[in-house]
């Protein structure tokens, strides 16, 4: 949640009120502009959009997996929504629920 332990409100963590039929409209002209890409069959830009945001994407970070713990870089995600995480030298693929970062010490 970018610094904050737990999920909050916009109003209360920037201490101001916004615009929420405003924000409602860039929400949807934002979804419109996605399921345009979508129906264009535009896949290649979606998923350098995605890549591109991905939480830790090429960073070195320590991951759990069947009790193991290791570190290994996130380098792609699979058309089946796999992640392919660079791990000792090799490309090692993982389903969603099968892995997890493990958490910063702090």
């Amino acid at each position: 949640f970018g610094g904050l332990d737990t999920a909050t409100s916009l109003k209360k963590h920037h201490k101001k009120a916004f615009d929420l039929e405003f924000l409602v409209r860039k929400i949807c002209a934002c979804i419109q502009i996605r399921y345009e890409q979508l129906r264009n069959q535009n896949t290649q830009r979606l998923h350098k959009d995605y890549i591109h945001h991905l939480y830790r994407f090429d960073e070195l970070a320590e991951f759990c997996s069947e009790g193991q713990v290791f570190k290994g870089k996130i380098v792609d995600v699979a058309d089946n929504g796999e992640l392919e995480i660079l791990v000792d030298g090799a490309i090692r693929t993982f389903s969603l629920k099968t892995i997890s970062f493990r958490p910063d010490p702090d």
